[in-house]
C-alpha cells in the first residue's frame, strides 16, 4: 500500500545511471545514501574521514548482502567474507552505526549474524560506535536538512568543564544565555561572566532521539569555525539533555568529541555540562489555569501533541516551534478555544480542532485565524480547511491495530514497464506490513524493501485511509485505497498527513490477493498458480471501474462547503568508540568555552535502540539469489521515467 511514485523511484534513479549488471543481495534506502563525515583519529587531534553509502554498498566496507531489521550483513567481495553492523537513521542528517569490530570479517553469513551487536552490548558500550554526518545527498537532495530543535525557548545557564583542573564551575553565576529563538533549528550560546573571556557559539540541530530514563540525545553541528589563532574543536557534537520537573532546570551534557559515547554518561554527567533555567516572560492576559478539560480519548502523549487535563503542548516540527497552552472554552465536542504561547514568547488565542480517527490515530489542526482574546467565533467552520489536517499516532498504543490488507497482495506498478510490487502483512502480526518492488518476470530480482507498522485506519467518503510508521527510517506515511472486490484493491500514497483529494481509482496501483490468512494455516492460497507476469494479471471489470470512477469524480467535483467536520469517521582509518574511552585520545582539545583541557572520565553505560537480529527480517530479503535487474527491457523503462520521477521526488519532499 505505497504510492507508486515513490515505490520505484529509487531503482529508477540508480539503475538509469548504471549500465551494467550488478549483483546485490539487498539495498540501502535512498534516505541512507550520500556522502558522510565520520570521526577519525589519524593524529592526536580530532579529524574526519569521508565515506559514501551507495545504493547497494559502503565502499571499503562491503556490499549489502542482507538486512535484518536495523542490522546489515555486508559481504566483502575481495576476501569473500561477511561482517555485521547496526545501522540506524537518526534523521536525514545523521546515521548511527554500531559493530563488534568493523574490521572483523567472518567466513560465513551465520557467523557474521552471531557477531551482530545486541541491545545489551550497545547499552553497555561494548559495541563500537560510529556517527555518520551527511555532507552531500545524491540525486539533488539538500546536504543538511533543517531539523526541529527540542531545546526550545530562552534560558540562562551555568557551565562547567569536567577536566579535573578546577573544583568550581567555569560559569558559576547564571549570567550566560542560550536560545533557539527565533529559528527553532539552531541553538545559540552566549557565555558571560565566566572564568574566561565572553564569547558566543552557535549550533545547528541535526537530529534528536530518545535515550534512557527520559533523556534525549541531541546531535549538533558547530556552525562557527575556529578563527585564525584559535584551537581546533570538534565540528560535530553529541549531547544528552533532560528536563527536571521538580526544579524546572534543563540539564545538558556534551561528549568530548563527535561521538555519542566518549565522556557522555547522562544529562548531568558529561565532559561539559550546562544547567539551563528557562526565562519566563510575563504576560498579563495569560490564564493562570485551564477553564475546561479536553475529552478522555484525547488524553496522553501523541506524536506531536501532549494533552494532560486542560493543558496541551504542540510541537510544530514543520515551522520549528513549540506551543504550550490551556483550554478556555469548548465550542462543541471537537473544537476548543485555547490560549497558546510559544517558547519564544509570542502568544494568541486559537481554536483547536481534534478528530478521533481510530483508537490510536487522531487528526488535529489550529484555526487559520487567531485573536488577542477568547472568542468562540474562532471555531467557525470557515476558519478550518480539510487540507490542513495533521495526522498523529499515539506514542503508547492502547489497542493492537492491524493493517487493512492482511495476507499477500501483488500488483503491477503503473507507468513503470516491467516493475511489480508485493504487500505482505503477517497473519500472526497483522500490525506489521512488508513491501517489496521486483521484476515482474523474475521475483528474485528485488529492487526495494520496506517495513511499516500500522497505527490504524478509517473510512471517509468511500476511501480507506491507513496511517503507518516506517520501521527502517524516521517518519510516517499515509495510504489511501478503495476496495474493488474481495480480492482486489486500488491504493496510492497520501503523504505524511493523510492528504485529501487523491484518486486511487485513477492513479493508484491495483493489488491482487495472492494468499489470505486462515485458522488452519498461516496462509491459504487464493489460487494454486503462482504470481503471473503483467500480461496475464487479472483485470478489473471495466463496468465496475467506470462506475466507481464516476462516483469518485462526482464526490471530488461536487461543490461542497469547506467544513472541518467532514464525517464522524473522517482526513495525503576510521575512529570508533567503545572499550577504553581514552583510546586514541591524547593531548588537548578545544571545549565550548575555548579552554584547553585533559581527559578525566572513564566509559560508562548509556542507551540506544536496537533490534534483535533474528526478528524483523524482511520476507524475501537478500541472499545469493537476489540481484539487480539489467535486462534491456527494464533498462529502457528505467531511463524513460527517471527524469519524470526526479520531479516527483522534489515535489514530494
Amino acid at each position: 500500500m505505497i504510492g507508486h511514485a515513490n515505490w520505484f523511484l529509487l531503482p529508477l534513479l540508480v539503475l538509469s545511471l548504471t549500465f551494467k549488471a550488478v549483483l546485490a543481495g539487498c539495498y540501502f534506502p535512498l534516505e541512507f545514501q550520500g556522502e558522510f563525515l565520520t570521526q577519525s583519529m589519524t593524529s592526536r587531534e580530532i579529524a574526519y574521514s569521508s565515506l559514501s553509502v551507495l545504493f547497494d554498498s559502503i565502499p571499503s566496507w562491503g556490499t549489502c548482502h542482507r538486512r535484518l531489521g536495523h542490522h546489515v550483513i555486508l559481504e566483502d567481495n575481495d576476501q569473500t567474507c561477511f561482517k555485521c553492523i547496526s545501522m540506524v537513521s537518526r534523521s536525514s542528517n545523521v546515521i548511527q552505526i554500531h559493530s563488534n569490530g568493523i574490521d572483523q570479517c567472518h567466513p560465513t553469513e551465520e557467523l557474521a549474524r552471531q557477531n551482530c551487536p545486541t541491545q545489551q552490548e550497545v547499552r553497555e558500550r561494548k559495541a563500537q560506535e560510529m556517527m555518520f554526518y551527511k555532507t552531500r545527498a545524491f540525486y539533488g537532495g539538500s546536504a543538511i536538512s533543517k531539523t526541529y530543535c527540542p531545546l526550545n525557548g530562552k534560558f540562562k545557564f551555568t557551565y562547567s568543564i569536567n577536566d579535573g583542573t578546577e573544583d568550581d564551575l567555569e560559569c558559576h553565576e547564571p549570567l550566560s544565555e542560550a536560545t533557539d529563538c527565533p529559528t527553532g533549528y539552531k541553538f545559540d550560546l552566549h557565555f558571560k561572566g565566566c572564568s574566561f573571556p565572553d564569547f558566543d557559539m552557535s549550533f545547528q540541530c541535526l537530529a534528536s532521539w530518545p535515550g534512557e530514563n527520559g533523556e534525549t540525545y541531541l546531535s549538533l553541528l558547530d556552525t562557527k569555525l575556529p578563527q585564525l589563532g584559535e584551537e581546533a574543536r570538534p565540528r560535530y557534537r553529541c549531547a544528552l539533555f533532560k528536563e527536571d520537573s521538580d526544579t524546572g532546570l534543563t540539564h545538558v551534557a556534551l561528549s568530548s568529541d563527535s561521538t555519542c559515547v566518549n565522556h557522555l554518561y547522562s544529562a548531568q554527567d558529561g565532559y561539559e555540562t550546562l544547567h539551563l533555567e528557562k526565562l519566563a516572560e510575563e504576560e498579563p492576559e495569560a490564564p493562570a489555569h485551564p477553564q475546561c478539560i479536553f475529552p478522555d480519548w484525547m488524553q496522553g502523549q501523541w506524536e506531536g501533541v501532549t494533552i494532560e487535563g486542560g493543558e496541551m503542548v504542540y510541537r510544530d516540527e514543520t515551522n520549528f516551534q513549540t506551543f504550550r497552552g490551556k483550554c478556555l472554552q469548548a465550542a462543541n465536542a471537537d473544537r476548543f478555544v485555547v490560549h497558546l504561547k510559544t517558547d519564544c514568547g509570542s502568544a494568541a488565542h486559537y481554536c483547536a480542532l481534534f478528530q478521533q480517527r481510530d483508537v490510536n490515530v487522531m487528526e488535529f489542526q489550529l484555526g487559520v485565524s487567531s485573536s488577542d482574546s477568547s472568542d468562540l467565533a474562532l471555531c467557525n467552520v470557515e476558519n478550518f480547511s480539510p487540507s490542513k489536517w495533521l495526522t498523529m499516532g499515539r506514542s503508547h498504543i492502547l489497542e493492537l491495530p492491524h493493517c487493512p490488507l492482511v495476507g499477500e497482495y501483488t500488483g503491477v506498478i503503473p507507468d513503470a514497464e516491467g516493475l511489480c510490487a508485493k504487500s505482505y502483512a503477517d497473519c500472526n502480526n497483522p500490525e506489521v506490513m512488508f513491501y517489496t518492488v521486483f521484476n515482474c518476470q523474475n521475483q528474485t530480482e528485488v529492487y526495494e524493501e520496506r517495513e511499516y507498522r500500522c497505527f490504524g485506519q478509517w473510512e471517509e467518503d468511500g476511501l480507506v485511509y491507513t496511517y503507518t510508521k516506517r520501521q527502517d527510517l524516521p517518519g510516517n506515511e499515509c495510504f489511501v485505497g478503495v476496495t474493488i472486490d474481495e480480492n482486489q484493491n486500488m491504493v496510492t500514497e497520501a503523504g505524511q498527513n493523510c492528504e485529501r483529494g487523491h484518486q486511487p481509482l485513477k492513479y493508484g496501483m491495483t493489488l491482487q490477493r495472492q494468499a489470505k490468512c486462515s485458522h488452519e494455516k498461516p496462509f491459504e492460497a487464493v489460487t494454486q498458480t503462482p504470481f503471473t507476469p503483467p500480461d496475464f494479471m487479472p483485470s478489473i471489470n471495466e463496468d465496475t471501474l467506470s462506475d466507481l470512477e464516476d462516483q469518485e469524480e462526482i464526490r471530488l467535483l461536487t461543490d461542497r462547503p469547506v467544513s472541518p467536520r467532514l464525517s464522524s469517521t473522517t482526513k495525503d582509518g576510521l575512529a570508533v568508540s567503545g572499550g577504553t574511552p581514552d583510546e586514541g585520545h591524547h593531548g588537548h582539545k578545544k571545549t565550548l568555552s575555548g579552554k584547553k583541557h585533559h581527559h578525566q572520565h572513564g566509559n560508562r553505560a548509556t542507551s540506544t535502540v536496537s533490534y534483535d537480529i533474528y526478528s524483523n527480517e524482511i520476507p524475501g530479503s537478500g541472499g545469493s539469489g537476489a540481484q539487480i535487474a539489467s535486462s534491456p527491457m527494464c533498462m529502457m523503462a528505467l531511463l524513460t521515467f527517471s527524469a519524470v520521477l526526479l520531479g516527483l521526488l522534489y515535489d514530494h519532499h
